[in-house]
């Protein structure tokens, strides 16, 4: 930042699995105000907004998520993979995980909000990350990537199947995650990667899969 306006400790609340001690920061980047929350432990970077963007080069919808792969690790996320992506009103949210032992670590989100229209990085939100990120211990999947494609309805055509961690009543849960479409819209089928019993479905109302 050109010039830092104030810098306070705080506690931020509702986190997903414990409270943490942030530093809230101002200033200006590139002229443009902007507003930060560093983690007191770490320094990660839990969230970030830029009015005006970074000057970034300008790209169009599609390259988005590759395009926020590079700010979110440069802000100490580490290897992040896209996932999804929103976008509206000239700019895109999107959601981006680490990865560990090739399976997506579904409850760490980072989002990156890019504007489209000259490519800059509007915002940052990271408390998940910050929250629950940790190296995990993950059960050996008793069932391959092909037999988890049984598991999903015939209805569906599944373009992909990966390994997953996902959040589910409070709890984590290792599954086989099955990308597939019907008529035209996206599905995430997850099948317990231990068990093999179908544990969600999840339609993409608002957004896009990568």
């Amino acid at each position: 930042a050109e010039a830092e306006l104030g810098m306070t400790a705080c506690t931020a609340n509702g986190l997903t699995s414990r409270d943490a001690e942030l530093y809230q920061i101002e200033g200006y980047v590139r002229g443009n105000s902007a507003y930060s929350s560093v983690m007191k432990k770490g320094g990660t970077i839990a969230s970030a907004v830029v009015s005006g963007g970074t000057g970034m080069a300008a790209l169009d919808e599609e390259r988005a998520p590759p395009r926020a792969v590079e700010p979110a690790e440069a802000l100490g996320s580490g290897q992040l993979e896209p996932a999804w992506y929103e976008a509206t009103e000239g700019t895109a949210t999107v959601n981006l995980a680490p990865m560990q032992d090739g399976s997506v670590l579904y409850p760490d989100l980072v989002k990156i909000k890019v504007e489209l229209t000259h490519g800059e990085v509007m915002g940052v939100e990271a408390f998940s990350y910050c929250s629950d990120h940790r190296k995990r211990t993950l059960p050996e999947a008793r069932m391959s990537a092909d037999s988890a494609r049984t598991c999903v309805s015939s209805r569906l055509t599944v373009r992909s199947v990966r390994l997953a961690v996902i959040p589910k009543d409070g709890d984590e849960v290792f599954c086989y995650e099955a990308a597939c479409t019907m008529r035209g819209l996206d599905y995430f089928v997850y099948v317990d990667a231990v068990t093999g019993c179908q544990v969600d479905v999840l339609r993409v109302i608002d957004g896009k899969t990568v």
